[in-house]
């Protein structure tokens, strides 16, 4: 890989992904032509554009079209917020072929995305989650970041595909709100069963965590949101092959 590409806002995620996978032993599909396997398909398919455009010809362009600054909250060390300035810029790669036909690239650098990575800490059975022959057909897990924080509960059927668990009720007005441990009051002492309810933090509606919802299908094995700076967390990345939608 060249030197203009390596600096590439997809380069630098693609391999944020290898990274993230190589630290707990994953294993991600590589992308073949227009399948972008595990890797997200934006980054993957500008990576392909920049490689064919650097591969055409002797002399390449490389043109800075946008440069912009924002400035960001972060928190230090200690957990206090701090404020930093970043610069990014967008432009494009050109060049010029024997026929005399112009290929161009877009291109971002100065940003990309991290992938975070969320484990399993808890698996629930409950009383669906097996057929008339005893074949696991599904199960929901709890998923939290390696620092103890909440992601989410994903129901997983036969398949090992997963669906995040959304408020039924915020559904109902197209409004997808994650669904997570039950609230306590100040003061108030888990109850035995505080474990088999799950809640709403945004409408407030409570919901036992063996009802399931096993038919989701999707496609890829990772998601992503937006993050426009380097460094800071903003993917998940599942910690095995079972794909899971957000």
């Amino acid at each position: 890989m060249s030197k203009l590409e390596k600096e590439t806002s997809a380069a630098k995620t693609i391999q944020a992904y290898k990274d993230a996978a190589t630290q707990i032993g994953l294993v991600l599909k590589p992308g073949d032509g227009l399948d972008s396997g595990d890797y997200p398909h934006d980054a993957y398919t500008n990576l392909r554009y920049i490689r064919r455009v650097n591969s055409i010809g002797k002399e390449h362009r490389k043109i800075i079209k946008i440069i912009s600054r924002v400035l960001v909250t972060q928190r230090d060390e200690k957990g206090k917020p701090t404020k930093k300035e970043y610069i990014y810029y967008t432009g494009n790669f050109k060049a010029v072929n024997h026929r005399g036909i112009e290929y161009s690239a877009g291109f971002t650098i100065g940003k990309y995305n991290v992938p975070k990575i969320v484990q399993e800490v808890r698996q629930i059975i409950g009383p669906n989650s097996y057929d008339d022959n005893f074949n696991l057909i599904g199960y929901t897990s709890e998923l939290r970041d390696r620092d103890g924080r909440f992601y989410a509960f994903v129901d997983f059927n036969a398949d090992e595909v997963g669906k995040i668990r959304e408020c039924p009720h915020c559904l109902e007005y197209e409004i997808h709100n994650k669904l997570q441990p039950r609230i306590l009051k100040k003061g108030q002492v888990k109850p035995p069963d505080y474990d088999e309810f799950i809640q709403c933090y945004e409408c407030g509606n409570i919901s036992g965590i063996h009802e399931t919802h096993f038919e989701s299908k999707i496609k890829d094995s990772v998601e992503t949101t937006d993050n426009p700076f380097e460094g800071n967390e903003s993917i998940f990345l599942s910690t095995d092959n079972r794909a899971t939608k957000t």
